[in-house]
């Protein structure tokens, strides 16, 4: 296994994934967003600021060796806000252009994604989304809106979306504590959302050291209850269409951050990481280490901790109780 994982160089292990967060500001306060202690919430948009991070991600696309097929997913803080001018959105839209003209050049297949918090939806964000390959609404079900006003507003937004957009918008459910207690209570208003939307959680760092934080634990708990309840939710196919095709095309999904102040490489150290791995008998010697889909290793001192493992673990185990057609439940979204 050692002799194996030192020959596994960055060839085998390309990266995936790039997040550009253009800003920090936001026009909601929520206590568990990891945004919410950020050190540029003063950043405005200017056209400057867009060349910086154009010229960064030309550079990183340049000098790292990526799969055939990456996610670029761009974030705020809010990218759609009322108080922006006309020139704002003409900046906006043309840097989206440019990151397609990027990855063309490159020859680069890519997803393009963007984050809202569908607050503020008029013509000009539609002429900019309307062009992407995912549009995501950030949701919670508990902690986020603190009127029927804001929460009605929501509704409506997806709703015109959902008319407007070819492709349906995907609601992303925040992963926060009090959100899993939600899913697992049956609570009628996540029914609600799961019944009429493709869902997908979101599980960027939320609330860390707070009581929004969850814990390995948590995320095994909430992804086996999907499992037998939920099953339609994006991220739980996922996990099983990995393990039903086994797949070894692993790649670095944790990817680079760039923000108007910094390119930051997440697993960057990758040789090292698989040398502490090793020496912790950590995620390595899992035997579902080949199709679990993160190369992040996992950061605990047993593997028992890993929801990924735990939940392949459980999935086989569930997978024998079920009826020869038990896969009829899920369609394997692509």
């Amino acid at each position: 296994m050692i002799n194996f994982i030192n020959q596994y160089d960055d060839t085998n292990n390309m990266r995936s994934q790039i997040m550009i967060s253009l800003f920090g500001e936001c026009n909601m306060k929520c206590d568990f967003c990891f945004q919410r202690h950020s050190c540029y919430n003063d950043v405005k948009m200017t056209t400057n600021n867009i060349n910086k991070v154009l010229n960064d991600f030309e550079n990183v696309i340049a000098a790292h060796n990526f799969a055939p097929h990456i996610s670029v997913s761009v974030i705020g803080g809010e990218l759609f806000q009322s108080k922006f001018q006309r020139s704002y959105w003409k900046q906006l839209k043309k840097f989206f252009d440019s990151i397609k003209t990027i990855l063309e050049r490159r020859k680069i297949s890519s997803t393009i994604s963007v984050t809202t918090n569908a607050m503020f939806i008029n013509d000009d964000v539609i002429g900019i989304i309307k062009d992407l390959d995912k549009v995501c609404l950030s949701y919670d079900l508990v902690g986020r809106f603190k009127s029927s006003n804001q929460l009605l507003l929501w509704h409506n937004n997806l709703n015109k979306l959902n008319e407007i957009l070819d492709k349906k918008p995907i609601v992303e459910i925040i992963s926060h504590k009090p959100n899993i207690e939600s899913i697992l209570n049956d609570d009628p208003h996540w029914k609600s959302i799961y019944s009429a939307n493709l869902v997908e959680f979101n599980f960027l760092e939320n609330g860390k050291g707070t009581l929004w934080e969850v814990t390995e634990q948590d995320l095994f708990t909430l992804f086996a209850f999907c499992l037998e309840h939920y099953p339609k939710i994006i991220n739980v196919q996922y996990l099983i269409n990995r393990y039903l095709t086994k797949s070894k095309s692993r790649t670095c999904s944790h990817g680079i951050i760039i923000t108007p102040q910094t390119i930051k490489m997440h697993c960057c150290n990758r040789h090292q990481c698989y040398q502490q791995t090793i020496i912790n008998k950590q995620c390595l010697n899992c035997k579902h280490w080949h199709y679990c889909g993160q190369t992040c290793f996992r950061e605990f001192s047993t593997n028992s901790e890993c929801y990924i493992r735990n939940f392949f673990d459980y999935y086989e185990s569930w997978v024998s109780r079920q009826t020869p057609n038990f896969d009829d439940s899920l369609t394997v979204i692509k």
